[in-house]
């Protein structure tokens, strides 16, 4: 029993390592594109724009993904861990999508603040409207290593990983449009 709780621990944390261990690895391999397509002010605008979303969408969980995964394992009941995961999903789209929407308004004095003018606007505008969206995959992976898929879990992480990556590339190299090309890829 304990050996195979043990090899079923090894396999599922190399899955969710592996995801994150990818993540970085990419990121890796898109350094020289960077450096070599975009301006070092650039870094400081983008920084800003990352720093920003990734702050925002961890501030919007709100812990519930910890407080959920407790109240999960408390019950073997499938219908009341469908009610926990479904409540925390929607709950957790609707304050998104609230707060998103709401700094979507305001992006032109959070620009100001941030930037001393108005001209990156549309940047943090697209930055603030695809918060809701990097809430709803970190909702599917936490509910994907909740109800223990971790082949999910990887497709999902892996399948977003790529599409990112991919389109960042597209922005950068196929369309040349500098920063607002990984903005748009990215975001």
């Amino acid at each position: 029993m304990t050996r195979s709780l043990f090899a079923q621990l090894s396999r599922e944390s190399f899955v969710y390592g592996l995801s994150a261990a990818l993540s970085k690895l990419i990121g890796l391999v898109l350094v020289p594109i960077y450096t070599r397509l975009l301006l070092p002010a650039d870094y400081g605008v983008l920084g800003l724009l990352i720093t920003g979303t990734s702050i925002l969408t961890s501030v919007l969980i709100l812990g519930l993904d910890a407080a959920t995964a407790l109240r999960f394992y408390q019950t073997e009941d499938v219908q009341e861990r469908k009610i926990i995961t479904s409540t925390f999903l929607y709950f957790e789209l609707a304050l998104a999508f609230g707060v998103g929407s709401l700094l979507f308004v305001l992006a032109e004095p959070i620009t100001r603040l941030m930037f001393g003018n108005a001209e990156l606007t549309p940047y943090v505008q697209l930055s603030v409207a695809t918060v809701p969206f990097a809430t709803f995959i970190t909702l599917f992976l936490d509910v994907a290593r909740l109800v223990r898929l971790p082949r999910r879990y990887l497709v999902l992480s892996i399948g977003n990983l790529a599409l990112t990556a991919a389109l960042i590339l597209v922005g950068l190299v196929g369309l040349h449009l500098g920063w607002a090309g990984y903005c748009g890829a990215r975001y």
